[in-house]
């Protein structure tokens, strides 16, 4: 069964993606998606997320990629938050930012997590860089894991909206972040599938 599912990544890449954040892992996953924490050290590689980007995204420019996961790396390194996490999260929110719908967040609103969005009406904040709507998914998310404070300036306008510390791990992200109920478990598929990425 691992074998077949492996020759079903290297072959269809894109597709498998995007089942495993629809369907469930095996019951020795399950037991890792409760323990996924937002905080901590990571050992999941920058090279491993671009290559992950872009074998789901291959429209998107190189330098792009490289800059917007570097970006990533240094602010959660900053804040203490595991750069996998927010990267997943970013690519569950953009569709490996093609932002297709239901997105209504423009690409050009430098938001990477639909902060914001709270209707179909409403397209979220905007950012006036790249570095400030990485900074403000990942204060964001922060809030979420812990009750600490930022390390730099808070520039999360909703952090104010959040329960600080009501989830630790990935799982509780479901029903607070957002609300579908699978929301945990799509990223923590996401998080499963990048591990095997080659480094």
């Amino acid at each position: 069964m691992e074998e077949c599912d492996a020759r079903m990544r290297k072959l269809f890449f894109p597709v498998v993606a995007m089942l495993l954040c629809l369907v469930g892992c095996s019951s020795l996953r399950l037991t890792a998606r409760k323990t996924e924490r937002i905080m901590g050290m990571d050992s999941i590689t920058c090279s491993q997320m671009e290559r992950f980007l872009l074998r789901n995204n291959p429209n998107v420019p190189h330098s792009y990629a490289h800059k917007l996961i570097a970006t990533y790396e240094q602010e959660c390194r900053h804040e203490g938050v595991r750069t996998s996490v927010a990267f997943v999260q970013m690519c569950l929110e953009t569709g490996f930012l093609v932002f297709p719908p239901p997105s209504i967040v423009r690409p050009e609103q430098n938001n990477f997590c639909g902060l914001g969005v709270i209707s179909n009406a409403s397209y979220g904040l905007s950012f006036d860089s790249m570095r400030a709507g990485v900074r403000a998914h990942v204060q964001h998310l922060k809030a979420y894991a812990t009750t600490e404070a930022t390390r730099r300036k808070n520039i999360d306008v909703r952090r104010r909206f959040v329960k600080l510390g009501c989830s630790p791990t990935v799982m509780g992200l479901s029903g607070t972040w957002a609300a579908d109920p699978n929301y945990g478990r799509k990223l923590c598929n996401l998080l499963a599938v990048l591990r095997e990425e080659k480094r």
